[in-house]
């Protein structure tokens, strides 16, 4: 014999009123923007960024900050809808997320050295790099470098201030409001083309009829310059700065194809709002 439905964990007039209540169309619209994006970034600031690019199409998103693959892997099972910001190599490795074809933006990458003659790629150097990024993280393994991880940029200036040696291996922008806090005098930085990427926001497939306005939102935020007040509150832009920052030649021996030789220079680069 069925059981009625006054046997059942919740009554039919009690799951009416719960779907009444909260319709099947009110589930949040969830952003992961990863732990150490919020860390090194500051959650207020990615949380402005996040509201602003969804806020033409009605969506008032709730943000997270996971830690790095446990997120990606949430937004590729569709537990969490989107991801702030990923490399494409990164990101194309969870075949359920699709990216928002115009990027967020461009980001370099390369060598901080003490030394110009340290600025280079040898395996008895010593390295350093943030956990931030799996791209720096994959590049040591590929080159074999023996590269520290701390946790934040403060933290790879603090060492190499105390040790007088060490070559950090970081996104140009990202590292240089630690850099203005560090205590350093002047420092040299070499571009590494292979490190160059450009960063995009991705949606999982399921939300794949957003693409088009997501596009749309990421072009006019640019045009309309919040992308760039952003970055220079991110970057400390508006605060002096001392160190005096030395840019060598690109380092010439890249493991990877380098991107166009369109970049912008580095004192063009801009901090990602992204873990990679």
């Amino acid at each position: 014999m069925n059981k009625s439905w006054i046997d059942m964990p919740f009554p039919l007039p009690v799951l009416l009123l719960l779907l009444f209540i909260f319709p099947l169309n009110a589930a949040p619209f969830i952003v992961n923007a990863n732990e150490e994006i919020g860390e090194t970034l500051g959650t207020e600031h990615v949380k402005h960024f996040i509201r602003q690019l969804y806020a033409p199409l009605g969506i008032k998103p709730s943000i997270v900050f996971l830690p790095n693959l446990r997120g990606l892997n949430m937004a590729n099972q569709g537990q969490v809808d989107a991801e702030f910001s990923r490399y494409e190599p990164i990101a194309k490795a969870y075949p359920n997320l699709v990216k928002i074809t115009e990027p967020l933006l461009a980001v370099n990458a390369g060598l901080f050295c003490l030394l110009p003659a340290h600025c280079n790629l040898e395996s008895d150097n010593l390295y350093i790099r943030t956990k931030r990024s799996i791209t720096i993280g994959n590049f040591c393994r590929n080159h074999h470098l023996s590269c520290q991880v701390v946790k934040h940029d403060n933290i790879a200036f603090n060492i190499m201030n105390k040790r007088g040696k060490g070559i950090y291996l970081s996104e140009y922008q990202v590292a240089i409001n630690a850099l203005c806090q560090s205590g350093i005098q002047h420092i040299y930085y070499r571009h590494v083309p292979s490190l160059s990427q450009f960063s995009y926001h991705w949606i999982h497939h399921k939300h794949k009829h957003l693409l088009s306005q997501l596009t749309l939102s990421m072009i006019n935020i640019k045009k309309s310059g919040l992308l760039k007040e952003l970055l220079k509150k991110i970057s400390g832009k508006n605060n002096p700065c001392a160190v005096k920052i030395i840019t060598l030649p690109p380092l010439k021996a890249a493991a990877t194809p380098a991107l166009s030789s369109s970049r912008p220079p580095p004192e063009n680069q801009h901090s990602p709002l992204s873990k990679k």
